[in-house]
């Protein structure tokens, strides 16, 4: 199951990238958000693991794709589940980003859970945008 969820951001790309990529930041503005770190302590690059606790779920995934100020996408394989997570940034006029995130599931288990939470899942990618939204378009951002 794949599903996608687009803001527009009142705010540069590299704005919005600064905002998506500060993964200490986004601990402090985002209430659903316990943790975030890479697992090694250095900076976002493609093949660093990450550690995210989202309400009472933590996951292990591994940066696949890093691309500033346009993309970053991670992911987690087991033998019954994928998951797969993308952040497309574009900038659609000066200074106003368009950012699509898009999250799939696969596998025995992925596609039995997308069965049932595909509401969810939308929801889930829309309460992940709206906090970046407003870190980027802060004054203070």
């Amino acid at each position: 199951m794949k599903q996608s969820e687009i803001i527009t951001i009142n705010a540069s790309a590299e704005r919005v990238w600064n905002a998506l990529t500060d993964l200490e930041d986004r601990v402090r503005w985002n209430d659903r958000l316990h943790e975030m770190s890479t697992l090694d302590g250095k900076d976002l690059a493609p093949g660093s693991r990450m550690l995210s606790k989202v309400d009472k779920s933590r996951f292990k995934v591994t940066v696949t794709e890093f691309d500033p100020p346009t993309r970053m996408a991670s992911g987690a394989k087991n033998p019954v589940m994928t998951y797969f997570h993308a952040y497309d940034l574009t900038e659609v006029s000066e200074g106003v980003t368009q950012l699509t995130l898009t999250g799939s599931m696969g596998g025995v288990l992925g596609k039995l859970m997308g069965t049932f939470s595909k509401n969810r899942m939308r929801r889930d990618l829309r309460d992940e945008l709206a906090p970046i939204k407003e870190a980027a378009e802060s004054p203070t951002g």
